[in-house]
């Protein structure tokens, strides 16, 4: 039984690990859309607020995405242990 429900819990880590990772897709394309729209003016490096905040939320993303990696890989461990 205790294998069952950690087994459901991983299910759901995966399930957002995967929602996550869409999403990081569809960021990295706005990203690189809108990089590739972006003037650079002369030796100036300004970014726009757009690509802050698209940089910003990859980022935290990829933590995310991270930290389920090894939430689900201790919880497989945990439920072999059993």
């Amino acid at each position: 039984m205790i294998k069952r429900k950690l087994q459901a819990v991983i299910n759901r880590l995966e399930d957002d690990k995967g929602f996550i990772t869409r999403a990081l897709k569809d960021w990295y394309n706005e990203f690189n859309e809108a990089d590739s729209n972006f003037e650079r003016i002369s030796d100036t490096w300004e970014i726009s607020e757009e690509m802050f905040e698209l940089d910003r939320k990859i980022e935290n993303a990829e933590g995310y995405v991270e930290g389920l990696d090894d939430a689900i890989k201790k919880l497989e461990m945990l439920k072999e242990s059993i």
